[in-house]
């Protein structure tokens, strides 16, 4: 799963002005951040440091007991922190620091599909053109998340930004085979051609605007049209052990066994 890359900040700084009189010196105060962008660099940081600090402690454990407490402790942490990122954005949803806060919980709220529905809610109702949801999809571990179903279909619905569609279509289509390949039946069809029609869409419609997931869709497409079972493969020719030329067409009909093999 590809990890979240935090910014460290500093997470206290002290107050420069003191009062020049005579008056006993005040203890300084934390200065909090004033933007929402300097908010959320700082909850990234906290996180980022309580992640460090574990990788340390596990290390230095003792034995494996200890070692999961450590990861208890630090999952606990991660959970809090997006309980507190999706607080945050719902205070801020109109600042372009909100879609990425809500990108964060989705990534930190695997275990918890009453918040990642409501990140995805958001998202959708206020951040769905927003180019920088994109991000999500570059995250590994971003189809087997409780909301990637629910917020490809919701940008493939609501989006205008023709990038976010293009990646919503492919990650639904990659979603929707999955699916295909754990049923059988009319089912699995009917799934199987709703993910080729998402794939042909991003291979033709959104070639411009996302060339190589173009590519890739047209990669898809030719193993589900001719690389699946029950569906006909691509015509092979070349020559015999005896030098007779022949084409894999010749034989339909018939059980065939390929072997590919080569020299160099």
């Amino acid at each position: 799963m590809r990890r979240l890359v935090f910014t460290i900040i500093p997470l206290l700084v002290l107050l420069p002005a003191l009062r020049a009189d005579d008056q006993p010196k005040k203890k300084p105060k934390e200065d909090k951040p004033s933007t929402p962008a300097a908010q959320l660099r700082a909850m990234k940081a906290e996180l980022e440091k309580a992640l460090e600090d574990a990788k340390k402690a596990i290390q230095d454990a003792a034995d494996e007991t200890e070692r999961e407490k450590i990861r208890t402790d630090f999952r606990k942490k991660a959970s809090d922190t997006a309980g507190q990122m999706l607080a945050f954005a719902e205070k801020n949803i109109k600042d372009a620091a909100a879609a990425e806060a809500l990108i964060t919980v989705l990534e930190l709220s695997q275990e918890d599909k009453t918040r990642s529905d409501k990140a995805v809610d958001l998202l959708l109702k206020h951040h769905a053109n927003n180019e920088e949801v994109n991000t999500i999809f570059e995250w590994e571990g971003f189809l087997e998340s409780p909301g990637a179903e629910k917020l490809c279909t919701g940008l493939i619905d609501r989006s205008s930004n023709k990038k976010l569609q293009a990646y919503a279509s492919y990650s639904q289509a990659q979603i929707l085979q999955k699916k295909a390949q754990e049923v059988k039946g009319t089912e699995a069809d009917n799934l199987a051609k709703e993910a080729e029609a998402l794939l042909d869409r991003v291979a033709t419609k959104y070639k411009t605007v996302a060339e190589d997931l173009a590519d890739k869709a047209k990669e898809n497409l030719f193993i589900l049209r001719h690389l699946s079972i029950g569906k006909e493969p691509p015509d092979i020719s070349g020559e015999d052990s005896d030098g007779k030329k022949f084409k894999l067409s010749d034989y339909r009909g018939k059980v065939v066994v390929l072997d590919f093999w080569a020299n160099w």
